[in-house]
């Protein structure tokens, strides 16, 4: 994508979101509320085209504000399925479990992939309803004019890969932190409502990945009884890092598109 440099846009022109992310899908909601014209240019043909409807988590625990107030503070609706999570487990590396807990949600369980129930496509609902022009299918080769960078991830700084699956567990939440299942990483298990994501989040090793799931579904088989049912792989992967600027030839970087991750 060729990016030619910016100048500040009139009121009256349409700013360019390049990319229907969540990063992406709030920005549009935030510009849109505050008057401007927006255009979200996503290439895929859905939103969340690369999840297979893998658990992901809302982190709530290291900032005093909730996160879902501070989503609706930026106009998004909580119209998609979300489920607070207040407890869990986690595993060192020589196997001894810690429970963990909190008076408020350490995090909202929330589930990404083009259903119509998924974090994204709820933020695609708010985006619309906000006035925002969505365009799938849409490749962007160059930017001329007002534009936000909204592309997702660049690189692989960390991969994450295991299998979503259903279950007869009950709801449950376990970490595991080792190196010999996820290499400078964590592995993970989510079970919710009879469906379930298990996966190794590693940040270096990726030829080993295959090795380091099957290690991960070991693991929690024996410590959380681990049961899944037709469990298909899906795998993703991850840009973090620290940039000297959030801004690309004038236009505003956001999300992995410019290294915003949180490293877990």
């Amino acid at each position: 994508m060729k990016v030619v440099s910016a100048r500040s846009p009139d009121q009256n022109e349409k700013i360019t979101v390049v990319g229907a992310g969540p990063a992406g899908l709030v920005c549009s909601v935030v510009l849109a509320r505050a008057g401007w014209r927006v255009l979200v240019r996503e290439r895929h043909k859905t939103v969340d085209a690369r999840f297979h409807g893998d658990f992901q988590g809302l982190e709530n625990w290291s900032d005093e504000t909730d996160i879902l107030e501070e989503l609706e503070s930026y106009g998004i609706d909580i119209n998609f399925d979300v489920h607070p999570v207040y407890t869990g487990i986690a595993f060192d590396a020589w196997g001894a479990g810690y429970e963990v807990g909190s008076a408020k949600p350490l995090y909202y369980l929330v589930h990404r992939g083009p259903d119509g129930r998924s974090f994204s496509h709820g933020l695609l609902d708010c985006a619309r309803r906000a006035g925002v022009e969505v365009s799938f299918g849409d490749r962007v080769k160059t930017i001329d004019g007002p534009a936000v960078l909204a592309a997702g991830p660049r690189v692989a700084d960390a991969i994450a890969a295991g299998y979503v699956f259903e279950t007869d567990m009950e709801d449950g939440n376990w970490l595991c932190l080792d190196n010999k299942l996820a290499p400078d990483g964590y592995s993970y298990l989510l079970v919710h409502g009879g469906r379930g994501t298990v996966a190794s989040c590693m940040f270096k090793g990726f030829k080993r990945h295959a090795d380091y799931v099957e290690r991960t579904v070991s693991v929690f088989r024996e410590r959380a009884g681990l049961e899944m049912k037709n469990p298909r792989s899906f795998g993703g992967f991850a840009n973090f890092r620290l940039p000297r600027t959030g801004v690309q030839g004038g236009h505003p970087v956001i999300g992995e598109n410019a290294g915003f991750q949180d490293a877990l």
